[in-house]
């Protein structure tokens, strides 16, 4: 049985049927208490909520960048690798590739293949690293992506 942001996530698509505005305000205030209360799924998942205006919520960017970094300094790979392009993309928050490429780093060593990517794209580009560019690393993080099945790595490398 699921737990957590999970079990909220599953109950509000099975309660999404009754009534929509309803279940889109309680699942909401279900999942800000399950990140107030330190759950990091829950925060990495409001991010997600704010970024993208799910729930019947606007985009709202900056409370996106809120709750992506405390799920991110919990050590939870999705939301690192979430902040990591808001940081990069500049959305919610001042644009720094040094930022995103220090959390696209610590997803990327988390195993987040999303985050090895565009670790590895940061590198292509000399963005954000250190030493400029470097495309022996870039193509070492895009062949981790790749055999974690990421598919942009397998077609990047050729």
């Amino acid at each position: 049985m699921p737990t957590g942001a999970a079990a909220a996530a599953a109950a509000a698509k099975s309660r999404a049927s009754v009534n929509p505005e309803v279940s889109n305000r309680e699942e909401l205030k279900k999942f800000k208490k399950l990140a107030e209360d330190g759950n990091a799924g829950a925060q990495c998942y409001l991010g997600i909520i704010y970024r993208q205006g799910l729930l019947g919520c606007a985009p709202q960017d900056e409370l996106a960048v809120k709750w992506y970094l405390r799920a991110a300094q919990g050590g939870h790979a999705g939301a690192q690798c979430h902040l990591a392009m808001m940081y990069k993309t500049g959305r919610g928050c001042q644009q720094s590739d040094i930022e995103a490429v220090k959390w696209f780093t610590k997803a990327a060593d988390r195993g987040e293949a999303n985050a090895q990517y565009y670790l590895g794209r940061m590198y292509a580009a000399g963005k954000g690293v250190h030493g400029g560019k470097s495309y022996e690393r870039a193509a070492e993080l895009f062949e981790i992506a790749a055999k974690a099945g990421h598919a942009a790595a397998v077609r990047d490398l050729g």
